[in-house]
């Protein structure tokens, strides 16, 4: 009876684990749909080692305030950490990396505290690549360094400033910017999972990124960095950042070219604009990207800021790892099977070539469905003519013929001086002829009334209308094959 119970309850467990197994699977299945919206961005420029990623930083070297604890909370706010560094094949590679990339020193995650060295994210302490005579400092030299006196390959225990200011970061998961998947976005947006006004879909991202960065991640998840038309635009975004944002401000589409400022898909801004009023930085001439600002002082709270790509105007946003980023996607492509995804944009293309005078438009149209996203209408230029032959190479003397190589359009000139030339021979051919027949008249009544005979034959009258038309087809055809 007691064996009996013992295998029910061993065929119990194992349909309890199978059962659990299966329903783990499942979740875990799911996740790959919402994943890369959703998960850490990792700079496209950063190196992957089996499954981590590293990048280099060196913006602490002109900051009077640097510390390696600001250089580990800066790790932090991109998603990662400062590097923890625990084999040997692990430590070879990031060291050929930071010399590949030009570095000599650069500090990593390990630290000195209460008497022993410790990892940033408490991992055991158990490797160590320490140069000679190194550690030395104790208290006084309290982090660990790629040291350039022994060409990064070897470790120093020092003062975060001393020699250098750089460190290299570490991301143990997430998804780099260029391998974000449009199919996510549209999972999304089937599911109501996005913010939604009219047509459009919106996601505050509150991962640092620089703004090119930010705006390849929208793109590839077949959107773009939000474009603001409107006062009730404005005041929706404004709400969403201030139900889910972690950031001083946020990255919008907007972007400064030959001192004007476009959005994206290079619409100028001549609409609605939002510019802060309180210091405002737009005439800057590193200021060629704008931000909203939620929760920097220094500017009007809600409002546009102008920035560079990096951040750095801002004093409070120290640099870009204080800045996240809003996407936008305009919902109007439905697929075959009447599922809703968003647009897949393409490159401008002309529309209407018209003329010069009217200038025509161009356009952008979604590759899936054809649909025109956005149009703009182009400014009329002036001709610009050469000059053509009138047929082929063919040029009459005096007559100037000119054909605009944009439009196409035509325009003659004549000058007058030199146009006699071909009136005159035609005045001068039908003299000739008239003439000849004239006299072939006289001749031959002569010879009648005198009862004598001719014997040379009257030249026919086609001949005369043959000779100018052989010599225009002999000509038009030599400036056509020549």
């Amino acid at each position: 009876m007691k064996e009996t119970r013992r295998k029910i309850k061993s065929v119990v467990k194992r349909i309890t684990v199978m059962l659990s197994a299966v329903l783990l699977m499942m979740t875990f299945g799911e996740l790959p749909a919402e994943a890369t919206i959703s998960g850490k961005l990792i700079p496209d420029d950063a190196v992957e080692y089996e499954g981590h990623f590293y990048k280099v930083y060196d913006d602490l070297k002109d900051n009077k305030k640097a510390t390696w604890e600001k250089a580990s909370k800066f790790c932090k706010r991109r998603g990662g950490h400062l590097a923890v560094i625990t084999t040997p094949d692990e430590d070879e590679f990031v060291a050929d990396y930071l010399s590949g990339k030009g570095f000599k020193s650069v500090f990593f995650g390990l630290y000195f505290e209460n008497g022993e060295w410790r990892w940033v994210n408490d991992e055991p302490f158990a490797y160590s690549n320490w140069g000679e005579s190194n550690p030395d400092g104790g208290g006084e030299d309290p982090y660990g360094q790629y040291y350039k006196l022994y060409s990064l390959r070897k470790w120093n225990d020092t003062q975060f400033g001393f020699d250098s200011c750089a460190y290299v970061c570490e991301w143990d998961s997430g998804t780099k910017v260029s391998e974000a998947a449009i199919g996510d976005a549209e999972r999304l947006i089937e599911k109501n999972k996005l913010d939604k006004l009219g047509d459009s879909y919106y996601r505050v991202f509150n991962n640092p990124l620089p703004q090119n960065e930010a705006a390849e991640f929208c793109r590839n998840m077949g959107g773009h960095l939000v474009y603001i038309n409107d006062a009730k635009e404005q005041a929706f975004v404004n709400d969403m950042i201030s139900k889910t944002g972690k950031r001083n401000m946020y990255w919008i589409g907007a972007e400064k070219s030959e001192n004007r400022w476009n959005w994206l898909n290079g619409i100028r801004i001549n609409g609605y604009s939002n510019w802060t009023t309180k210091n405002s930085d737009n005439t800057s001439e590193k200021a060629v990207c704008a931000v909203i600002n939620t929760g920097s002082n220094r500017y009007d709270i809600g409002s546009w800021v102008a920035e560079p790509a990096q951040g750095t105007i801002s004093r409070e946003s120290e640099y870009y790892i204080n800045i996240g980023f809003v996407c936008e996607w305009e919902l109007v492509c439905k697929s075959d099977e009447g599922e809703f995804i968003a647009h897949e944009e393409s490159e401008w293309k002309v529309k209407t070539e018209g003329s010069c005078d009217s200038g025509g438009e161009r356009y952008k149209h979604c590759v899936r469905c054809g649909e025109v996203t956005d149009t703009e209408r182009l400014n009329p230029e002036p001709h610009n003519f050469e000059q053509r032959g009138l047929i082929g190479n063919l040029n009459i003397p005096g007559f100037s013929n000119f054909v605009c190589v944009k439009c196409g359009k035509h325009s003659y000139s004549i000058d007058w001086t030199r146009i006699w030339i071909i009136p005159t021979a035609i005045i001068v051919y039908i003299i000739f002829t008239s003439a000849y027949f004239r006299a072939r008249d006289d001749f031959e009544g002569k010879a009648m009334s005198q009862k004598v005979s001719i014997l040379t034959k009257r030249l026919p009258r086609a001949l005369f209308v043959l000779v100018p038309v052989a010599t225009v087809l002999v000509t038009v055809l030599i400036a056509i094959y020549k």
